[in-house]
Order: C-alpha cells, then sequence, then structure tokens
C-alpha cells in the first residue's frame, strides 16, 4: 500500500466556474409575500473574477443599479462564497453568491429577498 501526495496540499479547493466575466442579465426584489420573480434587464455592467481572488466590475456593486460607469475591485472567496466590496460608503460589505445553472446569483442585504443574476460570458 502507499500513499498519494497529490492530495496533501493546505490551499483551499477553488470553486473554477467563478473564475472569468459575467454580465448582469436580471435583478430580484420581493414585494415580501414571495411573490418576487427576476426581471430581465438591459445592462452593460460586468463581473470579472481573476483566479487569485480578486475581481473587477464596471459599476459599483453596493446596491442593485444597473448602471455601469464607475470601476471597482475587491475581493472574493470561493470557500465563503462571498465577494468583499470596499467601494460602498458603508462597510464592510459581504455579499453571499452563489451559482446555480450556470448563473451567478449574488443576495445583497435588503429588508425583503433582492438579488441580482449574471450570466457567464
Amino acid at each position: 500500500m502507499s500513499c498519494n501526495n497529490a492530495n496533501d496540499s493546505n490551499s483551499p479547493v477553488e470553486n473554477p466556474t467563478i473564475v472569468g466575466s459575467w454580465k448582469l442579465t436580471g435583478i430580484y426584489l420581493d414585494p415580501g409575500d414571495g411573490s418576487g420573480t427576476f426581471e430581465d434587464v438591459t445592462s452593460e455592467r460586468t463581473i470579472n473574477f481573476n483566479a487569485d481572488g480578486t475581481f473587477t466590475s464596471n459599476g459599483i456593486l453596493c446596491d442593485l443599479t444597473v448602471s455601469s460607469n464607475v470601476s471597482v475591485s475587491g475581493t472574493y472567496s470561493t470557500s465563503n462564497t462571498t465577494i468583499d466590496v470596499s467601494a460602498c460608503s458603508f462597510v464592510p460589505l459581504e455579499l453571499n453568491y452563489t451559482i446555480e445553472n450556470a448563473l451567478l446569483i449574488i443576495n445583497y442585504q435588503c429588508i425583503e429577498a433582492c438579488q441580482a443574476r449574471y450570466e457567464k460570458l
């Protein structure tokens, strides 16, 4: 019997599916009764997730606006599925995300459920 050293790495296993460029395609706002649905949006906002745990975006990620006129950057964690944004007026802003059916869903801190949906480019 022998040991395989291939799994002895102390670095966390990264989720490669988030790395790359994503474009905003929808916004979800729930009125408080669970009846909300994603509404398609027209936007040029993109987020580029780099393999080193950093990201850049051409739009502020602090809220659910669709504008794409400001460059922002920050970090993300695949082990915690969080995006840390330091460009907001209130700090710290840590957004949770999921990847479902090849869609990136970013959860915002709202009273009722609110999310942004991105598709991979």
